[in-house]
């Protein structure tokens, strides 16, 4: 598009958002900066920026703090813009309409925490506090909590609070007093909820930051975007390298995810760095010649390389996630030379498995490798995957033959559902004699990982 009209069509967006009030959402320009919408709701608070190149920014934050929605892209097509901004709104009613605070109860049957949560009901309805409240038994938690803001286990599960922690941590989770739990103490409760809540809140996530500690020159300026699932939440990470390092970051996270959501990515980055050499994109995907696999919702078995080659004159590699991970844990320590990443995000069935051996990835044709998920009966891990017991399962069931077979020095674990790897070299130990078992390690934010992974891939593929 022409630059002249590109910027007559910001404009044009800009003046027809202004007029999209309603009794929920509230659009106004923010009093200090002209080139932003602030967007507000009881529940969240949103925000539209408009910066130079026609560059416009989404976000969303909900009210605990956390990002529930983010990107920006460059204006080319009115029609693109506003699906986006249909979105970003969507987004922002769907906070709103879930603007009750949501608090399960749960103990080893249920029985008990639902006559309790029935009291904490009819309590909160009569001081008019946005809780609802639903009580579940212990079993089905791991499948249902994801839906919940604030866990409150029974004090005859207490001992599980630090295992539900580590597995939800973005939640609230506390145990209820044994004096309040057995005289159904209602307004102890609510301060105990309250309190927790607050606390919560008050938490700062600080980011990682990885250094590579093995040689790896960048010969030119590259793109490096990783896909990383997590339950219904698809998020981008996108970054720019050249010769000097890290030059610049890039986020998307969204619900639905799109073809044009990741051209996105790759045109703002191209506006804002014109002289980007190649792209090195990690999915959850299988790579066959150029037939890529992506978990994208209208996406599926595409010939991408082939697309985007044509539309754009960089290089374009795709790589797969579990391999970009194992890549970039090696490159970031120098304790060991062979290594595997067992990647099992939450929710999903399957899991993937990198590995590198004596400082090279172990690839193979059609890109199999790794692709653990043909030696799980998909059934049964449907089951496994609900509770953290049936995952510890899964997961050394899966171990077993990789440890058989590629005897690595450590295995890095990134299993939402395990809290406890010592649970799993038990289970290990029960196949394997303890003495042959690797180090196992358990990691948690991925995005580090996969970023640096894709560069040493795209790095190599480039030269």
């Amino acid at each position: 598009m022409d630059h002249f009209l590109r910027e007559i069509h910001v404009e044009v967006f800009k003046q027809w958002i202004l007029k999209q009030s309603d009794d929920v959402l509230k659009f106004s320009i923010n009093k200090d900066d002209p080139d932003r919408i602030d967007v507000i709701t009881s529940q969240a608070r949103g925000y539209i920026t408009f910066n130079p190149s026609s560059i416009l920014e989404f976000g969303i934050v909900g009210d605990t703090k956390n990002r529930e929605f983010y990107l920006h892209f460059q204006m080319k097509y009115l029609h693109h813009a506003v699906r986006l901004f249909y979105e970003f709104v969507n987004t922002m009613r769907k906070l709103d309409s879930n603007k009750k605070v949501r608090i399960m109860l749960s103990c080893s049957g249920g029985l008990t925490t639902g006559y309790f949560a029935s009291k904490l009901k009819e309590a909160a309805k009569m001081l008019e506090l946005d809780y609802e409240f639903e009580a579940i038994s212990y079993t089905k938690l791991y499948t249902e909590a994801e839906r919940a803001d604030v866990i409150l286990l029974a004090p005859q599960i207490a001992y599980k609070k630090a295992e539900t922690e580590s597995i939800f941590q973005r939640k609230v989770v506390e145990v209820i007093p044994p004096r309040v739990f057995a005289s159904y103490d209602v307004a102890a409760c609510l301060l105990l909820i309250q309190s927790a809540i607050k606390k919560k809140k008050s938490e700062i996530r600080i980011r990682e930051n990885l250094m590579i500690c093995h040689e790896l020159e960048v010969p030119t300026k590259l793109l490096v975007i990783s896909l990383m699932r997590h339950v219904d939440l698809i998020r981008i990470a996108a970054r720019v390298y050249d010769h000097n390092g890290e030059v610049d970051d890039l986020e998307i996270n969204k619900r639905d995810f799109h073809f044009n959501d990741l051209k996105d990515v790759i045109d703002i980055a191209l506006a804002e760095y014109p002289d980007i050499s190649a792209v090195g994109i990690s999915t959850p995907a299988r790579m066959n010649d150029d037939l890529v696999m992506m978990p994208l919702e209208d996406a599926n078995n595409k010939e991408f390389l082939q697309y985007l080659s044509h539309k754009y004159k960089q290089k374009f590699y795709w790589f797969n996630d579990s391999d970009s991970l194992a890549l970039g844990y090696y490159m970031t320590q120098t304790e060991y030379e062979s290594l595997c990443f067992f990647y099992h995000p939450m929710g999903m069935p399957g899991a993937g498995l990198g590995s590198v051996y004596k400082g090279q990835l172990i690839q193979s044709k059609n890109g199999m490798a790794g692709e653990i998920i043909w030696m799980m009966d998909k059934e049964e891990s449907k089951e496994l995957i609900k509770t953290p017991e049936g995952t510890v399962e899964m997961v050394a069931k899966a171990l077993i033959p990789i440890i058989s077979i590629l005897s690595p020095e450590a295995i890095c674990i990134h299993c939402t559902l395990i809290a406890d790897l010592e649970l799993v070299r038990k289970r290990l130990a029960e196949t394997i004699p303890e003495k042959y078992l690797p180090k196992l390690i358990k990691l948690y934010g991925m995005k580090e990982y996969s970023l640096v992974g894709c560069l040493k891939q795209t790095v190599d593929a480039f030269k």
